[in-house]
């Protein structure tokens, strides 16, 4: 199996962080390198004094935060089991499993700073495995893990453990604590340094916070010292006040006009969106007003109902994962016990496509990613991801791990999307595990209705000329027509379909058409037809990540045009799999791409560069 090399030259990488990034990104950034430098000379009593505060529940918080706690057990249903050996100290995170055990013995101590790749780490040291084990019932051996880890030295400054006491891990782990402790109380013999270990890690957050890299990061550490600066009291108390008004001039950053959160990976939208819930209830504990708060939950919940697909699943965009994701029913139900007025509109960027028996199409015309912050986008303009039969069928490559490995190129690049491609041109420049140099854009989108058919057009600027993706939607199937008009030189297209692993691709018996059959269940299989005579069809292999650490061997329908200077690749999904229904017919002359469909009438759109194209519906 092929995995592309990168490409992009250095001073273009370093252009476009300089093109995208904003200004106060470079400030903090600088800030947080020279405070890690200075730390590191000092004496660590300089750098923060531990010890200085001590906590408690405020009066009826923890009865209050008995709800949150309720939610976030919810929240974990239905994941793979990460505490697989409680007496071992075995876990399982990025489907790597490893023993905090120095001995075979019980007794031995635990190496919370085992040789193991940073985001293995990072998942330890968030604690939301604790989680696993209160819905396992298991609330002393919670208590023992937790215990231990207040008992290793170098936990008790964070100059001594950066992992430990790294603003996301602390964001991450508070609130699981506080979980934890209003289930059950601490042990009388950590009862004192539990609660002054989480006056530690606030003051440490609150001097600490994400400012250079935002997003997500940013408002995970906002979330929890709002949470702490509402259910917990601190004496000396810590100057939160600005916590309040960031948080929300964030959400307004961050939560775009379709509801999503502006990082655009359904796995985040939901993390943040769990964000969001927790700083709702802090609000109703402490009787502040919160219509924004409400207004941010219902926008983001709306848009993650619409994008769900029928199994209730997210489709895996961009960075998500199955396992890093809360459990979406119980995470809706939660946002529903809040009534924002919603003024988001999910369609903004992207189009739904549904048949009469429940074929659902999902086309993404928005950004490949926040320009500032693209860490998780991939280079997947116009992306497509379809479920057949009630199964998922045409899926995203999604995403094997966040180390600067081959893997993580590969899954990020054009190739491992339902995309065009022209010449081998990726839609951006994926570099590093989480940069982004050169990279298209949408320059227009347009949809509407025609009778029984809907559809919806749209270009990018990816290249030197016009190139963009329609679909249209109609009462037999799907029409898939990728297009570029006026290339300098003749261009060859390429467009990709990756299918899911359960679904088997076939070109026998059928020459001009792939059969998508379910393993196992033949009857249960659909028909994709090349549109034009121009291209030729392949089956190729690929792989499908649906988590960290995971990946299947799929197969990927690859459709190829001749070399010309404007052409269109067109596919039909036929949804009624009868081989000999009449298909469309394409063909884009003088700037006018047009469909015949089989009852006669044609679809028109007459291209205009960089301006949205004029239809031209004609009847038979």
């Amino acid at each position: 199996m092929n995995l592309i090399a990168p490409s992009g030259g250095r001073i273009s990488r370093i252009a476009s962080l300089a093109r995208y990034h904003r200004p106060s990104q470079f400030a903090w950034r600088l800030r947080r390198l020279a405070e890690r430098e200075l730390r590191r000379r000092i004496p660590k009593r300089w750098a923060f004094e531990t010890q200085k505060h001590t906590a408690d529940w405020n009066p009826g918080a923890r009865d209050a935060f008995l709800t949150v706690a309720r939610h976030r057990s919810s929240l974990a249903s239905g994941r793979k089991p990460q505490v697989l050996d409680v007496d071992g100290a075995t876990f399982c995170f990025l489907n790597q499993r490893k023993s905090l055990r120095e001995g075979p013995s019980n007794g031995s101590p635990l190496r919370w700073n085992l040789e193991a790749p940073r985001l293995w780490r990072f998942h330890l040291q968030c604690h939301e495995w604790l989680i696993e084990l209160v819905n396992r019932d298991q609330h002393s051996d919670a208590w023992h893990f937790v215990q231990q880890w207040l008992s290793v030295p170098v936990h008790a400054h964070p100059t001594l453990d950066p992992d430990a006491w790294h603003p996301f891990c602390i964001s991450r782990r508070l609130p699981i604590w506080l979980t934890l402790a209003a289930l059950a109380d601490p042990p009388s013999e950590i009862h004192v340094a539990f609660w002054k270990s989480i006056a530690d890690q606030t003051a440490w957050l609150a001097r600490n916070c994400e400012w250079d890299l935002g997003g997500n990061h940013l408002l995970e550490n906002l979330a929890t010292l709002q949470v702490i600066d509402s259910f917990v009291a601190i004496t000396p108390s810590i100057d939160l006040r600005f916590v309040d008004q960031q948080l929300r001039q964030q959400l307004r950053q961050q939560v775009l006009p379709s509801g999503e959160h502006f990082e655009r990976t359904p796995t985040y939208h939901a993390l943040m969106l769990q964000c969001v819930l927790h700083c709702l209830e802090a609000d109703r504990f402490c009787r502040r007003p919160s219509t924004d708060l409400e207004e941010a939950a219902t926008s983001m919940a709306g848009f993650l109902k619409w994008i769900r697909q029928p199994d209730g699943k997210i489709p895996l965009l961009a960075d998500s994962t199955v396992q890093e994701t809360p459990n979406v029913d119980h995470l809706l139900e939660w946002a529903d016990e809040f009534h924002g007025h919603c003024t988001a509109d999910p369609s903004s960027d992207y189009s739904v496509f549904e048949s009469s028996s429940g074929d659902r199409l999902i086309l993404d015309t928005g950004p490949l990613a926040c320009d500032h912050l693209p860490a998780h986008g991939h280079a997947d303009l116009f992306q497509v991801v379809a479920t057949l039969k009630g199964r998922d069928a045409i899926v995203d490559t999604g995403n094997f791990e966040y180390a600067p490995t081959s893997m993580r190129q590969h899954c990020r690049r054009s190739a491992a999307h339902n995309v065009m491609m022209i010449d081998s041109v990726d839609h951006c420049d994926v570099w590093s595990s989480f940069r982004m140099g050169r990279r298209g854009h949408p320059v227009w989108r347009q949809s509407g209705t025609d009778s029984d058919l809907k559809w919806c057009i749209a270009a990018h600027d990816v290249h030197r000329f016009p190139a963009g993706r329609l679909i249209v939607a109609c009462e037999d199937g799907w029409i898939f027509v990728d297009w570029f008009d006026g290339a300098n030189k003749p261009a060859r297209a390429v467009t990709r379909l990756h299918w899911h692993p359960d679904w088997v691709l076939s070109l026998d018996g059928q020459p001009d058409a792939v059969r998508a059959s379910v393993r196992h269940m033949p009857d249960c299989h659909s028909l994709v037809h090349p549109l034009g005579i121009d291209g030729s069809l392949a089956i190729e292999s690929g792989w499908y990540c649906p988590d960290f650490g995971v990946r299947h061997e799929n197969q990927v329908l690859v459709y190829s045009g001749s070399p010309t200077r404007s052409g269109v690749l067109g596919l039909f999904l036929n949804l009624r799999s009868q081989p000999q229904i009449s298909l469309p017919k394409i063909q884009l002359l003088q700037h006018e791409l047009s469909i015949e469909l089989r009852d006669g009438r044609t679809l028109g759109w007459r291209l205009n560069g960089a301006l949205p194209p004029d239809f031209l519906p004609r009847q038979a």
